[in-house]
């Protein structure tokens, strides 16, 4: 039990590393106009409202880049692909709270969460061990 749970510490640790890596590539490309605050909803609504879509697909892309590796990683570890699994649920979650907290347009409330979950279960399953 004790490994499964440092498999998906480990999991969501690696997915939040490519997912913060992937958002700070989309910042160089596609900086934040001045006076924005990121930390403030009313202000991260007024820069999404004018955001190019391509910035939206890289920041679509590293959730799923890092929804894969945190499954894949965990499901390693844990030697179980449950664990990518519960990795996928815990970012699907964590998602649904950005969304939530700053306004995605609606197509990315459809890719989303299908780009937090399923690369995770598939990163468990590619990491060659039984669902047990």
């Amino acid at each position: 039990m004790a490994r499964r749970i440092l498999a998906v510490f480990a999991g969501m640790l690696a997915a939040l590393f490519v997912v913060l890596a992937m958002e700070a590539l989309g910042a160089a490309i596609w900086p934040l106009p001045a006076g924005i605050d990121p930390r403030d909803a009313d202000s991260m609504r007024e820069a999404l409202a004018h955001i190019p879509r391509g910035a939206l697909l890289l920041v679509l892309f590293g959730w799923a880049l890092g929804s894969f590796a945190g499954g894949l990683a965990a499901a390693r570890i844990a030697r179980s692909q449950w664990t990518a699994v519960v990795v996928g649920a815990l970012q699907l979650v964590g998602g649904v709270v950005n969304m939530a907290t700053i306004p995605h347009p609606g197509w990315f409330w459809v890719a989303g969460p299908v780009a937090l979950f399923a690369p995770a279960w598939l990163g468990g399953r590619l990491a060659g061990r039984p669902a047990v």
